[in-house]
C-alpha cells in the first residue's frame, strides 16, 4: 500500500515472456480488493521446441501496486497450469 492506504493495482500475465499483456490500472483502491471484469487474448500453439512442455502451457499472473515515482511494488504472483485444458482442446 502507498503512504495514504490506498493502492494502484493492476495486472501482468503470460504465457510467454515475449509477449507479456497488462490490464488497466485500479487507481486508489483502498480495501486492498480489486475487481478485474477485464480480457486479455493470447494466441495458443503447440509448445515450441525451445521451451519444456510443462513450462509452454503455464499461464503467470503478478499483481503489482503501480507507482509513478519509483518501481512498482509486486504484490503476488500465481501460475495455472493450462496442460491438461490443452490436451482436451487436441483431443476435440
Amino acid at each position: 500500500m502507498d503512504a495514504e492506504g490506498t493502492s494502484d493495482v493492476f495486472v501482468k500475465a503470460w504465457i510467454d515472456e515475449a509477449h507479456v499483456k497488462e490490464t488497466d490500472t485500479h487507481w486508489r483502491c483502498s480495501t486492498g480488493e480489486a475487481s478485474f471484469n477485464y480480457r486479455l487474448l493470447f494466441d495458443l500453439t503447440s509448445p515450441s521446441t525451445t521451451k519444456s512442455e510443462a513450462e509452454a502451457y503455464k499461464l503467470k499472473l503478478q499483481i503489482f501496486d503501480r507507482d509513478l515515482f519509483a518501481s512498482n511494488d509486486f504484490i503476488c504472483g500465481y501460475e495455472f497450469d493450462l496442460k491438461l485444458l490443452m490436451d482436451d482442446c487436441r483431443l476435440s
